[in-house]
C-alpha cells in the first residue's frame, strides 16, 4: 500500500472514530417513566461505550504506529520535538481556552486544581478528552526504550506479549488501582496494549499490508487465547484491544479510503466538543425534559445535534484566513 493510501485510510477512520467520541461525550439523558424506554437507553449507552473503547484503541495504535514508522535513535530527538508542537503545545492552548470558557460560564477553579487537572493526572483535564494528547506525548518520551525492546522482530514479539500481560495484570490489581485512584491513569493502562502493538507494527510492518503482518496478529491472538485460558481470563480483552486497530487497518478496503475536506476537522472536533457540551448541557437537558418524549430517541438526537454543531464550529474555524493560529491550536493536524 502506498504511503498516501495508508495515510488516507488512517485519516478516514480517524474522522469516523472522532465522531464516535463526540457523540459519546455529548450524551444527554432526559427523564423517562417507561421501563422499555429506560432499557433501550441503557442498550444505546452500552453500544456507545464499546464503540468508544474501539475508537481509543485505534487512536493509541495509530499514534504509536506513526511515531515508530521508520524511527531511528538518531531521529528520536527530532520526532519528540515535533510532538511537542503537535501534541503538548495544542494541549496547553486548549486547556487555557477551556478555562476561559468555563470562567465565562461561571465555573471557577483554584490554581492547584488547574495544575492537577493539566499536568498531574490527578483529575481529567479541563478539556477532558485531551487527556489522550498529554498521555501520547509522555509516551513518546519513552520511544527510545520501546525502540530498543522491539527492534528484534521475534524477540520484540515475545516482549510485546509480556508487556501486554503485565499491563493487564496491573490494570486488574485492586491494590494498584486503589493506589493510583485515578481514572486517567487507568485509561492509559487500558489502552496501553494498543499503543505497544502500534509501536511494534510501526517498526516491523510500515505498510500495514505485509503478508506476515496479519499472520503475526493471528499468532498474537492465538497465544493470548491460551494465556487467557491458563493464567488470566481477562487477558483476551487486552489482546483484542491491541489487535483490533491492526486488523481494521489491514482489512479496510483501499477504495474506501477517500479524502473529504471535513476529514481535516478531526482535531478541532476532538478539542471543541467537550467544552461546548459542558457549558450548554444543562440548558439542553432542560429543553429535552420539556418535550416529554422518549429518552432513548432524545439521547440519540442530542448526540447527533452536538456532532453537527461541533462540525459546523470546526468548519468555521478552519475556514478562517489565519494559517499560523490554526497551526498553533491544531498542531498542524
Amino acid at each position: 500500500m502506498a504511503q498516501t493510501e495508508r495515510i488516507e485510510r488512517i485519516t478516514t477512520l480517524n474522522f469516523l472514530f472522532t465522531c464516535v467520541i463526540v457523540m459519546y461525550h455529548c450524551s444527554c439523558f432526559p427523564n423517562t417513566t417507561s421501563s422499555l424506554d429506560a432499557l433501550l437507553t441503557e442498550k444505546i449507552t452500552f453500544v456507545t461505550n464499546y464503540l468508544v473503547i474501539g475508537s481509543m484503541c485505534f487512536f493509541f495504535f495509530v499514534s504509536a504506529f506513526l511515531l515508530f514508522n521508520n524511527l531511528t535513535y538518531k531521529s528520536v530527538p527530532g520526532k519528540i520535538k515535533k510532538r511537542f508542537f503537535t501534541l503538548l503545545f495544542p494541549y496547553l492552548i486548549w486547556q487555557g481556552l477551556s478555562l476561559i470558557v468555563y470562567f465565562a460560564s461561571g465555573r471557577y477553579y483554584l490554581p492547584m486544581e488547574i495544575i492537577e487537572k493539566t499536568f498531574l493526572f490527578k483529575r481529567f483535564p479541563l478539556d477532558g478528552p485531551l487527556w489522550y494528547l498529554y498521555s501520547i506525548f509522555l509516551l513518546s518520551m519513552l520511544s527510545p526504550v520501546f525502540l530498543l525492546l522491539f527492534r528484534n522482530k521475534k524477540a520484540g514479539f515475545v516482549i510485546l506479549l509480556i508487556l501486554c500481560y503485565v499491563t493487564c495484570f496491573i490494570a486488574q490489581n485492586d491494590k494498584v488501582t486503589t493506589l493510583i485512584k485515578d481514572r486517567v491513569l487507568i485509561n492509559v493502562l487500558s489502552y496501553m496494549p494498543a499503543y505497544l502493538a502500534g509501536a511494534y507494527a510501526g517498526i516491523h510492518f510500515p505498510k500495514l499490508k505485509e503478508k506476515d503482518f496479519i499472520i503475526s496478529v493471528l499468532l498474537f491472538l492465538s497465544i493470548s487465547a491460551v494465556i487467557t485460558i491458563v493464567f488470566n481470563r481477562k487477558f483476551i480483552i487486552y489482546a483484542l484491544r491491541a489487535s483490533f486497530p491492526a486488523v481494521l487497518l489491514f482489512i479496510y478496503p483501499e477504495r474506501a479510503a477517500f479524502k473529504w475536506k471535513v476529514f481535516d476537522l478531526s482535531f478541532l472536533m476532538y478539542a471543541i466538543h467537550y467544552p461546548l457540551f459542558i457549558v450548554s448541557s444543562d440548558f439542553m437537558l432542560d429543553i429535552l425534559n420539556k418535550t416529554g418524549f422518549y429518552c432513548s430517541v432524545l439521547t440519540i438526537l442530542s448526540r447527533v445535534f452536538y456532532l453537527a454543531v461541533t462540525i459546523g464550529i470546526s468548519w468555521g474555524i478552519n475556514a478562517l484566513p489565519l494559517p499560523n493560529i490554526k497551526k498553533m491550536i491544531t498542531g498542524g493536524r
